[in-house]
C-alpha cells in the first residue's frame, strides 16, 4: 500500500477509522496503511450521484460527509431506497466482489467522499486477517440493514414502519457520534425508503407528533421522545450491533476467556 499525494485529510477519517475498529479492526500498522491510501473523492451536491448504475470501477467509495442513500429506480419510474450512508460508512463495499450495480447512490446533502482503491483492499486484508475481518463484517452490517428493511416493507404497518426507519437512523447516527435528534431525511426519502406516497407519510409524522414521539416543528424531522418513538416502533437494534454480537459470541463460545491473562 503506498501514500497519496492527495490523500483524505485524517482528521476527517476518524469515523472510518472507528467503525472499522468496532468491527474488529485493530488500531495498527494495518489500519494506518490503508487510512494513508483513502484519496480525496470528488465533492457532491444534493441529488447528484455518488456511485452510478451499472458503472465499473477500481475503486470503493468512503463518505467523509454528508448523508447519501443507495435507491434503485423501478420500472414504473419510482424510486426505492434500500439503506441511507452516514460519515465513515463505505457506499459501495458490494461492488468490490461483484463487478456491475443495480443500484446507484445519490447524495441527499452535499457530500464529500474518499475512493480506496481495489489494489489497496487486497494488499489490506492479505496483510492484517482483522482489518479483512472488520471489512467483512462491514458487509454484513449492510446487508442485515437490507434485510430489516426488506422486512419492515413487507410485515410491518404503515406508522410501524415509518417510525421504525428513524429510530434505525437515530441508531446509526449516534453509533459515528452523531446524538442529534434530528433526522436530516425529508418526508420525499421516508416515503421512497418505506414504499409509501408522500401524502401517507405526512400523515404518518402527524400522527407521531400526535402522540408525542416527534417535535410538533412540520418541516423538520426532529425527534421529541426517544422512548416513546422505540415503542410505536417495537424497535430492537440488534441488527445494527455487530460488535455486541461478537462480543457475546466469543464468551459463549470460550468461558474462560475473559478470565485468562
Amino acid at each position: 500500500m503506498r501514500g497519496l499525494k492527495n490523500a483524505a485529510d485524517p482528521g476527517a477519517l476518524e469515523p472510518f477509522a472507528r467503525k472499522l475498529i468496532k468491527l474488529g479492526a485493530e488500531p495498527g500498522k494495518g489500519l494506518r496503511s490503508l487510512l494513508q491510501c483513502v484519496a480525496r473523492g470528488k465533492c457532491a451536491s444534493r441529488g447528484s450521484d455518488i456511485v452510478r448504475l451499472a458503472r465499473r470501477s477500481a475503486h470503493s467509495t468512503v463518505l467523509i460527509d454528508g448523508v447519501a442513500c443507495l435507491y434503485r429506480l423501478l420500472d414504473n419510474g419510482h424510486r426505492q431506497i434500500s439503506s441511507f450512508y452516514y460519515t465513515g460508512d463505505f457506499c459501495d463495499l458490494q461492488s468490490y466482489a461483484m463487478s456491475g450495480r443495480e443500484q446507484a447512490v445519490v447524495a441527499l446533502t452535499d457530500c464529500s467522499t474518499g475512493r480506496i482503491l481495489y489494489g489497496d483492499l487486497d494488499l489490506a486484508i492479505e496483510r492484517d486477517h482483522k482489518l479483512a475481518l472488520a471489512l467483512w463484517r462491514a458487509t454484513m452490517l449492510e446487508a442485515a440493514i437490507i434485510h430489516e428493511r426488506l422486512a419492515n416493507l413487507s410485515r410491518r404497518h404503515a406508522l410501524e414502519r415509518v417510525a421504525h426507519l428513524l429510530c434505525e437512523q437515530l441508531h446509526r447516527r449516534s453509533a459515528v457520534g452523531i446524538d442529534s435528534n434530528l433526522i436530516p431525511l425529508t418526508q420525499v426519502e421516508l416515503a421512497d425508503a418505506c414504499a409509501l406516497s408522500v401524502v401517507h407519510v405526512n400523515r404518518i409524522c402527524q400522527e407521531l407528533r400526535h402522540r408525542g414521539a416527534l417535535s410538533r416543528n412540520r418541516h423538520l424531522n426532529q425527534v421529541e421522545n426517544r422512548d416513546r418513538l422505540i415503542e410505536v416502533a417495537s424497535f430492537d437494534a440488534r441488527y445494527l450491533d455487530i460488535s455486541a454480537e461478537l462480543s457475546r459470541w466469543r464468551v459463549e463460545t470460550d468461558p474462560g476467556r475473559e478470565h485468562r491473562p
